[in-house]
């Protein structure tokens, strides 16, 4: 079985045991997101914004996306 699979089958499970586990932080909180092509960008903020939309405002949406960082971005700045 595949690691993907094993966690797709046993996924609620998971999610019960760590429902009061979770980390409770905001935007100003994150510094960076970091993906590992360029070309994750576009997706991770894709990502973002369907999930987040409805629940933040859009000025703080946009922070995050300017917080979205590749490491090869890192590796030629740094």
């Amino acid at each position: 079985m595949v690691y993907g699979e094993h966690y797709d089958k046993d996924r609620n499970r998971y999610n019960e045991a760590l429902k009061d586990k979770r980390l409770i932080f905001d935007s100003n909180d994150i510094s960076y997101i970091i993906v590992k092509t360029d070309k994750d960008i576009p997706v991770i903020a894709d990502c973002l914004d369907a999930r987040y939309r409805s629940e933040i405002p859009m000025t703080e949406l946009q922070k995050l996306y300017t917080k979205i960082i590749s490491v090869n971005q890192i590796n030629n700045d740094f």
